[in-house]
Formats: structure tokens, sequence, C-alpha cells
């Protein structure tokens, strides 16, 4: 067993950690409006090239690269959550070499992508998820910000008498047992499908 000071000090560690995360995480949201973005007429110059990086069996990025025209405009990306929201048969049959299109972008990411009256994106319901995976991401970082804080009250290790029996709290119990009620009621109210793993990946690396 650790000794209280340690373990406090590290629960102080992550509860700064955390509390990080969140300041970052509210003060720049991962969900773009139309006002952020620039809008460009432009000419591709090839077909768009579908590509794809797998790191596990079961685990896979996508992108599709825009090559457009004129050169100083480079290489546009659609990638991320908003690839998800593509309309991907029609993109792929309609898009080609010598099309011209109007993008809205930022930082060389397409974020609306439109043909003549087609439209090949959906800007509204990607920035909705994102929006939805960001509440996740609060919601557990808060959670453990906030049991990371509960031992930092306590001078010295409490205990719970049952019956004779003098049991040690471990505040990494308490962690994990508050974090699976948190995700049980997000799972309702927020939804498990605005869920993105490696949206945040959470370490239960304290340890008491």
């Amino acid at each position: 067993m650790r000794d209280w000071d340690e373990v406090r000090a590290i629960y102080s560690f992550y509860s700064l950690f955390f509390l990080g995360l969140i300041i970052m995480a509210v003060k720049y949201p991962n969900y773009l409006s139309r006002k952020d973005l620039k809008i460009l007429e432009v000419r591709l110059t090839e077909d768009p090239q579908w590509k794809a990086k797998h790191y596990l069996k079961s685990s896979s990025s996508h992108w599709v690269e825009i090559h457009t025209f004129p050169e100083d405009s480079s290489l546009y990306k659609i990638s991320g959550v908003d690839y998800k929201f593509i309309n991907y048969n029609d993109f792929k049959r309609e898009i080609k070499k010598g099309d011209t299109v109007v993008i809205s972008v930022k930082d060389n990411q397409i974020y609306t992508f439109r043909k003549d009256k087609s439209k090949y994106m959906d800007f509204d319901k990607a920035q909705h998820y994102k929006k939805m995976n960001e509440r996740w991401s609060l919601v557990i970082f808060f959670t453990i910000f906030f049991c990371c804080n509960i031992p930092l009250a306590f001078s010295e290790r409490p205990n719970i008498k049952i019956g004779k029996k003098i049991i040690p709290v471990y505040f990494n119990v308490v962690l994990i047992i508050c974090l699976i009620i948190v995700i049980m009621v997000a799972s309702k109210t927020i939804g498990w499908e605005y869920v993105t793993s490696g949206k945040f990946i959470i370490s239960f690396g304290i340890m008491d």
C-alpha cells in the first residue's frame, strides 16, 4: 500500500491534468461554424484519391485527397469525422478530374463540397456529431477531475468500519464505480453513437 502523502500527490497531479483537459476542450472546441470556413471555387486536376491506413486488424483511418488548380491551393483533404458524412456513392461516381467545385475549407481540410447544385457532404450532421462527442469527453474528464479531488480533502487515508473490520478506502475503486455510473447515464442521455475511440483515451493508472 502506498504512503498516503504519495497517493494524494498522484491524485493532485491527475486533478490538475484533467482540469487542463477540461479548459482546453471548452476553450478550443473541435467543432466549427460556417463562419470559420473559407469558400473557394476550384478545378480538380486529378480524380479524388481515396486513401486508407490500417493500424490493427479492426482499426483504420480513411480520407480523400483533392488536388486542385490553381497551384497555390495545393492539396485538400476530407478526413476524420467529416469523412463519415460524405455522400460516398455519389461522390465516387460523379466527382472527376476537370470538375469545377465549390468547397469550404480551413487549414486545407474540406468541410463542405458542392458541384453545381449537388451537395456531397453534410456539414451540419458532422459538426453535431463532433459537438456530442465533445460532451462525452467533458463528462469523462469532469468525472475524473471530481473524483481526484475527493482524496485531497483527507489528511489521512479514510477507513470504513464494518463490524469489527476496518477497511481502508481505495479511491481508484471509487473512481471506477463513478465512471461506470456516469458512462451508463451518458449512454442514455448523449448516446453511444457519438463515442469515437481515439478522441479520448482514459488511463486508469491512478493507483492507491
